[in-house]
Order: C-alpha cells, then sequence, then structure tokens
C-alpha cells in the first residue's frame, strides 16, 4: 500500500520497523515526506533486520545512513 486514503488518512503511510532476532515489530503512521521507499530483496531486508542493522545491504543502506538521512531532511525542514 502507497498511501492510508482507504482510511481517510490523507499524505501518510504506515511503516513497520521490526524488531531484530524476533518476528515482531512496531506498526507507525508517520508523514508521507519523511519515507524514503527502498529497492532490496525480501532476503536483503531479512539480513538487514535480522542482523540489528549491521549488515549493509546491495545498495549500501545501514542503520546510520537511515537515521542520517532523516536527520538531515528534518534540518532542512527547520531553517525554512
Amino acid at each position: 500500500m502507497t498511501d492510508l486514503s482507504d482510511l481517510d488518512i490523507i499524505d501518510k503511510v504506515s511503516v513497520f520497523f521490526p524488531h531484530s532476532y524476533n518476528f515482531s515489530g512496531e506498526m507507525f503512521i508517520v508523514p508521507k515526506e519523511l519515507v524514503r521507499p527502498i529497492k532490496i530483496s525480501p532476503a536483503e531486508a531479512m539480513k538487514f533486520i535480522v542482523s540489528g542493522g549491521v549488515a549493509r545491504t546491495e545498495e549500501g543502506l545501514s542503520s546510520h545512513s537511515v537515521v542520517e538521512s532523516k536527520k538531515s531532511k528534518i534540518r532542512k525542514k527547520t531553517k525554512k
């Protein structure tokens, strides 16, 4: 699903944050502009999740780069 319009929630998406080493997690509804879709295989995604973000994906994604990217977006918005 690319949006939550079926639930009358506009400009937001649901994001599942899995727990590492467990098949559980939490779902959050966040502003769409804070989410960057990535193109990785399910196997790469599971490797990243199970490793707790330590393993790198083919796209070079690491937990550090995701956090830094989000911080950068927030800084740019607050400067406006």
